[in-house]
């Protein structure tokens, strides 16, 4: 391990006392050492100046610290806005556009991420079953309440109908759904992961459903869209039901994990989040001969754009005739022409009405100028921040250009058209010439392009905050989650201290059974490696190498098997860690019936359902027991003696009713290394 070494190793009493002490030896002549020779004034500075210059070369400052991080391959997370869904009030028509604000009581802003618009909603929630279909409508209406879709009181099979309203051929549904299992479901990888299969038809139409399902098979909450075929008309269903347009999933394949639990569908709800955008930019392609585009965008509408067109280097300002339509802010070109060559020609620049004067900003044309910025106690989101700076172009010419955003400086050229940012200071921070370009001299040299501001983690605020539209409609919103602000270095660094405990490849059983455990997209409730042991093998014995892992899905039936889905799921996340000449073999459990009788000594009701329960109790796996772990006699014991009521156990047999297991000879039963001990027969003797 390398040892730090410590620079500021003198101080200023040292430094002089050493160099007095060689004067002898350098310069015989010189015999006064007192305070007022003008030699040892010059020392003294000299050795001032030694001792401050070790201090700097002995810290590791921040921007040190962030480049060996960067040298590991670890860069510290980025600030991130709270996020949540808006719900529009059910009558209201009008439409609002991507980046439209919202405003709450508390001065929190959120904005659109999407456009925003009425439409068709739920009217009407059914399960039906054998008995025919039953109104889940009120029920879900309450907080809380969660219903099986799939399944009905008696474990048959139900399908879902919903009831819409509106004639849209395309809507898109929220599904709540209740998630939160003892075993947490791990993150999917991809889109294609589908723990269950669900058909979704159109009851009355014969037309194709096409199904975008951001749910994962309603594996957990997200937006669903449906595209309807055209002739997707209110009816019945088929069913003597209130006309609306009706919905149906069926579940095909359940799966082997837990049944999906639905709180709430709903339809018009949009994604926002805590943000503010002071200025937003875009690039455009016009075509030979067009000369206008229309921006949807809510800054666009509501503040003031410029327009700059591509040359060969640089930018070119055009005037704009703008006129405000209902479908957003058309600009209209006169005589201008873009150039043709298949890349995007046309960039806009759109800045916050309120702040459309105060973000152009003079240059000094002097290395490491700043720029300040004041946010008002916002936080800038720095990957955000873009410019358009006049700049000096290669023909010798000043042109307007495109700025963008760096993490350090120093890792620039000197024509790298580059800033960064100082969060502390809240400064804009320019190159020296040698480490990115220097803007020319101008009083109107830096013009923001692009500028989005968050509380980050102060935007986390509860549901129904208060938010409205800026034309007083107000909104319903859920809880705002996922904002935080930037990580800090001693974060990142503990972060990359932890990550170096997984080595991403398998060696020991247990970095097989941590990799099985963590499956992208599945719940694993357990999983046990087990070296040189093949299943396929009658002996359980392998000659070549050879790792098994049994995986067990959570689920709440008793004795739960994973399907091909899950152990292919599993084998694939195995593949990739595996070492080579290494064979992985993913299986299911063996489950082993054993029996238990009892002669116990006590009083008490229902002593006998409570000895059953302490069985299964003891049986179950969990922290204290695994899959191939033998059933011990004296633990099972110590389990049964903690029970109320329970005087003494005067005798204990275990006996094993199946293959896969035997008798020990303490009484303790073994079983095979992928089997599971359950209990079938209990005989309890009370006296």
């Amino acid at each position: 391990m390398l040892k730090s070494r410590n620079l500021d190793d003198q101080r200023f009493d040292e430094i002089m006392e050493y160099a007095i002490s060689r004067l002898p030896w350098l310069c015989p002549g010189w015999t006064d050492y007192n305070a007022h020779d003008p030699g040892i004034t010059i020392l003294e500075l000299i050795a001032w100046y030694k001792e401050m210059q070790q201090y700097h070369m002995n810290v590791v400052t921040d921007a040190l610290r962030k480049k060996l991080l960067k040298l590991l391959g670890v860069t510290p997370a980025l600030a991130k806005p709270a996020a949540c869904l808006i719900a529009l009030p059910a009558e209201e028509q009008r439409s609002y556009p991507a980046l439209t604000r919202l405003d709450s009581q508390a001065d929190i802003a959120f904005e659109l991420l999407e456009p925003a618009h009425g439409g068709g909603q739920v009217m009407a929630v059914y399960v039906e079953g054998g008995q025919g279909p039953v109104d889940m409508t009120a029920l879900l209406a309450q907080k809380g309440i969660s219903i099986w879709p799939f399944q009905g009181e008696t474990g048959e099979d139900t399908c879902l109908l919903l009831g819409l309203s509106g004639q849209e051929r395309e809507l898109r549904l929220w599904f709540e759904i209740d998630d939160k299992r003892p075993v947490p479901r791990n993150p999917f990888q991809n889109m294609h992961h589908m723990p269950r299969v669900i058909e979704w038809t159109c009851l009355g139409s014969a037309g194709p459903l096409e199904v975008e399902d951001e749910t994962h098979a309603l594996s957990h909450s997200g937006f669903i869209t449906f595209k309807f075929p055209e002739d997707f008309q209110p009816g019945d269903g088929g069913k003597g039901l209130p006309a609306w347009r009706y919905l149906q999933a069926r579940q095909l394949d359940g799966g082997c994990e837990e049944q999906v639990h639905l709180c709430q569908v709903s339809a018009g709800l949009f994604r926002a989040v805590q943000q503010e955008t002071w200025a937003h930019s875009a690039w455009h392609t016009l075509a030979a001969g067009e000369n206008s585009l229309l921006l949807e965008d809510g800054v666009s509408r509501e503040g003031g754009v410029y327009i700059f067109l591509r040359e060969e280097d640089g930018l070119r300002f055009v005037e704009s005739r703008q006129q405000l339509t209902e479908g957003g802010l058309a600009v209209f070109l006169d005589g201008e022409e873009p150039i043709q060559d298949g890349a995007p020609n046309l960039l806009a620049v759109s800045q916050d009405g309120l702040r459309c004067e105060t973000l152009i900003f003079p240059t000094t044309g002097l290395p490491n100028m700043t720029i300040d910025l004041s946010l008002g106690g916002r936080k800038a989101l720095p990957h955000t921040i873009a410019l358009v700076c006049d700049t000096l172009c290669q023909d010798g010419k000043i042109r307007p250009a495109y700025w963008h955003y760096v993490d350090d400086l120093s890792t620039c050229g000197p024509r790298d058209r580059a800033f960064t940012y100082d969060p502390i200071g809240e400064q804009l921070l320019f190159g020296d010439g040698a480490h990115g370009a220097v803007p020319p001299r101008s009083q109107r040299g830096a013009l923001v392009a692009s500028l989005v501001l968050s509380f980050c983690d102060g935007g986390n605020v509860p549901e129904d905050c208060g938010l409205a539209f800026g034309d007083g409609t107000p909104v319903r919103n859920t809880a705002a989650s996922g904002g935080r602000d930037a990580e800090s270095l001693e974060a990142a660094s503990a972060s990359f201290l932890r990550s170096l405990e997984d080595t991403h490849k398998c060696v020991s059983e247990a970095d097989y059974e941590r990799a099985a455990l963590g499956t992208p997209g599945l719940r694993v409730a357990h999983a046990k490696a087990i070296a040189g042991f093949d299943p396929d093998e009658p002996t359980g014995h392998s000659r070549i190498p050879v790792v098994t892992v049994v995986v067990l899905p959570w689920n709440r039936q008793q004795q739960p098997l994973p399907d091909e889905r899950f152990l292919a799921a599993v084998q694939r996340n195995l593949e990739k860690c595996r070492p080579i000449c290494t064979v992985v073999k993913v299986a299911a459990p063996v489950y082993v019936p054993i029996g238990v009788s009892l002669q116990i000594r006590g009083q008490g009701d229902g002593l006998e359902q409570e000895v059953r329960r302490a069985v299964d109790a003891y049986l179950t796996l969990g922290p204290r027991r695994a899959i191939g772990e033998a059933v011990v006699k004296d633990d099972l014991m110590e389990a049964l003696m903690e029970l109320d009521g329970v005087l003494q156990i005067q005798r204990l047999e275990l006996r094993p009713l199946g293959p896969d297991c035997y008798v020990a000879p303490r009484g303790d039963l073994r079983v095979r290394r992928n089997a599971v001990a359950y209990l079938r027969t209990l005989d309890v003797q009370i006296r």
